[in-house]
C-alpha cells in the first residue's frame, strides 16, 4: 500500500514536471542549411586552396568532399561543411567574392523542440532523484516482496529513461556545436 501511494505521487510529479516544462515559452533554435554552386573566377585549383583557406580560418569543419570531372572534362568539386553562427555568416558572405554564384539556396528551420538541451537537463537531474529515491526505498524492501518487485520495475524504467535522455542531451550538444550545414559546388 504504501509503495503504490510513492509510485503514484512520483508518477503524479514526473507529469507535474513535464508539464512545467512544455508550457515554459522556448528560445528558437535556427539552423541554416545554404546550398551553394560558384563557377571560380581563377583557376579551379587556386579557387579550390582559397576556399579551404577560408572554411580554415571561419573555424568550420570539413564534412564531405567529392570531386569529379564533368562530362565536358572539366573539374568539379562538392565540398560539404557544418558551421557555428559566426562561421556561416562569413562564409556566406565570401563566397561570392570566390567567382560567379549561379545556384543558392538558403532554408533555415526552427529545432527548438529538438535542441532544447535546458529542458533535457532539467529532466535529466529529476530523472536521477527519483532513481536515487526508489533505490533507497529498494534497500529497506525485502527481495521476495511484491513491492521490492514493483519499486525495483520503476527503479529500471527510470534508468532506461536516464538513458535515452543522455543519448538525448550529448545529441543536442553536438548539434549545437555546429548547427548549420553549407553545400559548396565550386566548378571550373
Amino acid at each position: 500500500m504504501k509503495t503504490k501511494a510513492i509510485i503514484r505521487k512520483a508518477t503524479a510529479m514526473i507529469f507535474l514536471f513535464i508539464t512545467s516544462i512544455c508550457s515554459n515559452a522556448q528560445i528558437p533554435v535556427i539552423v541554416k542549411t545554404l546550398d551553394i554552386t560558384i563557377y571560380a573566377s581563377e583557376k579551379y585549383e587556386v579557387s579550390k586552396q582559397n576556399l579551404f583557406l577560408l572554411i580554415d580560418s571561419s573555424k568550420c569543419r570539413l564534412l564531405s568532399l567529392n570531386e569529379v570531372k564533368t562530362a565536358n572534362g572539366n573539374q568539379k568539386a562538392v565540398i560539404e561543411i557544418a558551421a557555428n553562427d559566426e562561421g556561416f555568416k562569413i562564409i556566406d558572405k565570401c563566397l561570392p567574392d570566390m567567382g560567379y554564384v549561379s545556384f543558392k539556396n538558403l532554408k533555415t528551420e526552427d529545432k527548438s523542440a529538438e535542441l532544447d538541451t535546458a529542458s533535457v537537463g532539467k529532466y535529466l537531474i529529476f530523472l536521477k532523484e527519483q532513481k536515487t529515491k526508489y533505490s533507497q526505498q529498494l534497500i529497506k524492501l525485502k527481495p521476495d516482496s511484491e513491492q521490492y518487485t514493483e519499486v525495483w520495475q520503476q527503479e529500471a524504467a527510470i534508468e532506461t529513461q536516464i538513458f535515452e535522455k543522455g543519448k538525448a542531451l550529448e545529441s543536442a550538444r553536438i548539434k549545437l556545436k555546429a548547427p548549420h550545414k553549407i553545400q559548396i559546388t565550386i566548378c571550373e
